[in-house]
């Protein structure tokens, strides 16, 4: 019987990546915000100056991807989640007093270096003190709260001044850091470290003091024995056959995922939205975008060991191919005045409708990839994965404004055709490279992998 206090540390620990999520979400009302002459939050912003804005979440998240990866193992998980509050809430103040856009790039590089270390540490510690039972529900609950954060963010940002909501963006990391400060380190943490004494402490508030944990303890000790024994460098992640096509894969789902678009479509949602003059104002499209969001990554996560990954993958990418060819065609058309006034509802729609066929896309890259990856190169190889994310994030952010600048009026048909050209693709690439992982034991699919004769 798991003790209350795991359930309290999964509600902690998920603020943390609600916390990220609303970074995510900050961009589309804001902009918005900057523009509008009348409002109290009025600032003159370039074309490229948002897109730097938007983009330097993503850029500065790789960098705190790098820095968490050596720090969840030297300081440990729970100091690497803490030590980031304080930057993410300076992040927000400097939002809120922002006079001049250097501000607002300083603060969203600050912002990308918290959110990237909530991300690769959160799970790792959730993973590390969940019994069995209730691993999956809590693993599922943090990644929940990310799109959560994002809803949240487009549910109060357009109905307040740019000052205004990121101080109640603020509380969400105010919050984390007050409730997460009280709870124990992983045991894991303190097993690599040596000290057995208060890992079992450890263990014992998680599982109840009146709990007998010496046979966790021991398999603890056994883990991480065996991790730290086989753990290889980026040369093999290179070299071994099964561990370079693990590589290869991985990294090519990550970047047909971000080079269909999700990202930049929810940095400049409300403005996209907008530009379309459809009879829903952005502001309101942008908050039914986040709950659909949220409710289809639920259900795939439910589907996902019923239905298969690939099959899922397959429905995703052909999905989201198929609207934005349509989305595309309709900014063309839109652009050379042939489409009536009564269709210009129809981008809203297909923008959630997209939103609705993205969750495979979104959440089942990162699922192949924790399973791909032998134990002893994962968190290497899923390193490599985030900094990758991030880096393709941040091209696809940029290029979206640039070539909507450069075009103006054609810029969102050239890039919803980008988005939906690499859908295609993705199509493609899934249905002849990718493995079904359903069912089968992490033995079972690296010997597929390395190509074990039976």
């Amino acid at each position: 019987m798991s003790s209350w206090i795991v359930i309290v540390a999964g509600v902690s620990a998920s603020l943390a990546l609600l916390s990220g999520g609303t970074f995510f979400g900050w961009t589309s009302p804001a902009f918005a915000l900057y523009k509008n002459e009348n409002g109290t939050s009025y600032m003159i912003l370039t074309e490229t100056e948002e897109s730097w804005i938007a983009a330097l979440l993503s850029i500065s998240g790789a960098l705190g991807s790098a820095l968490s990866v050596i720090s969840t193992n030297k300081l440990g998980r729970k100091f690497t989640m803490l030590i980031w509050v304080i930057p993410a809430c300076l992040s927000w103040l400097l939002i809120a007093h922002a006079t001049e856009p250097w501000q607002l790039c300083l603060s969203r590089f600050i912002s990308g270096i918290s959110l990237a270390s909530w991300f690769i540490a959160t799970p790792m510690y959730l993973s590390e003190i969940s019994p069995p039972e209730i691993r999956g529900i809590l693993m599922t609950g943090a990644q929940m709260a990310s799109k959560l954060g994002i809803l949240f963010e487009y549910s109060y940002g357009p109905f307040l001044s740019v000052k205004h909501g990121a101080y109640v963006s603020l509380l969400f990391p105010l919050l984390f850091g007050l409730t997460f400060i009280w709870l124990p380190e992983s045991p894991y943490y303190f097993i690599r470290h040596g000290n057995r004494i208060k890992a079992k402490k450890s263990l014992l508030k998680f599982r109840g003091n009146h709990s007998n944990v010496n046979d966790e303890l021991e398999m603890i000790e056994k883990t991480v024995n065996t991790t730290i024994s086989q753990s290889f460098g980026f040369k093999d992640l290179l070299i071994v056959k099964g561990n370079r096509t693990a590589l290869k894969i991985s990294l090519t789902l990550l970047i047909i995922q971000q080079f269909t678009g999700n990202q930049a479509i929810i940095a400049y949602a409300q403005g996209i939205f907008d530009s379309t003059n459809s009879p829903l104002a952005g502001k309101y499209s942008t908050i039914i975008l986040g709950c659909l969001s949220v409710i289809c990554t639920l259900i795939c996560t439910i589907l996902v060991d019923k239905n298969g990954r690939r099959l899922l993958l397959l429905i995703s990418s052909i999905g989201c191919f198929i609207i934005l060819t349509i989305l595309s065609i309709f900014f063309y058309l839109n652009t050379i005045k042939l489409i009536p006034s009564y269709l210009n509802l129809l981008p809203t729609i297909g923008i959630m409708i997209y939103s609705i066929l993205f969750a495979g896309l979104g959440a089942l890259p990162y699922t192949i990839m924790g399973e791909l990856f032998p134990t002893n190169v994962k968190a290497l190889g899923c390193s490599v994965g985030i900094v990758v994310v991030s880096s393709s994030c941040a091209f696809v952010v940029l290029l979206h404004k640039t070539i909507c600048q450069l075009f103006e009026q054609y810029g969102l048909f050239y890039m919803f055709t980008f988005y939906a050209v690499s859908s295609g693709v993705g199509a493609i690439y899934i249905y002849f490279c990718v493995p079904e992982t359903k069912g089968k034991t992490l033995q079972q699919i690296q010997n597929e992998l390395h190509a074990v004769k039976k």
